[in-house]
């Protein structure tokens, strides 16, 4: 059966032929999973040790968001999550959405916290011809 309203509808007869009034029941069908994209993420390897994220999460019928980091446990959140005092380390975050017919989404990042690193010193040139230096 297709994703979508669907309506049953019956009526009985009898043996002389007397018909029933009819009965009915509608449904709807679900299978396509909620939308999941992660809009701000850290850059990794990175020297911060905080990090925020942002992310959109779509469907119809969305009944939760979670955010998860790592091994911890997956927590209710909306459209952003904020962490700190990230110790140096490789982390994964997951965003999920759920919705009401059970279809789960999800999207991941994964970076790394590295107090070590030296400054990346990245050239970026625009259209006009001049170079900007962006350290990071």
């Amino acid at each position: 059966v297709a994703d979508g309203l669907h309506t049953f509808r019956v009526r009985g007869k009898d043996a002389a032929g007397n018909v029933s009034g009819e009965a009915s029941h509608t449904w709807r069908v679900d299978s396509s999973a909620p939308s999941v994209i992660i809009t701000l993420a850290p850059v990794s390897p990175t020297k911060e040790t905080s990090a925020r994220f942002e992310f959109t999460v779509r469907d119809n019928d969305l009944i939760a968001t979670t955010c998860q980091l790592n091994s911890q446990a997956a927590v209710l959140c909306t459209n952003s999550m904020d962490y700190s005092s990230l110790a140096n380390g490789i982390y994964t975050f997951r965003v999920t959405g759920t919705d009401r017919a059970g279809n789960v989404g999800s999207a991941t990042h994964t970076w790394e916290v590295n107090d070590k690193i030296t400054d990346q010193i990245i050239p970026v040139v625009d259209n006009g011809g001049s170079t900007d230096i962006i350290f990071m």
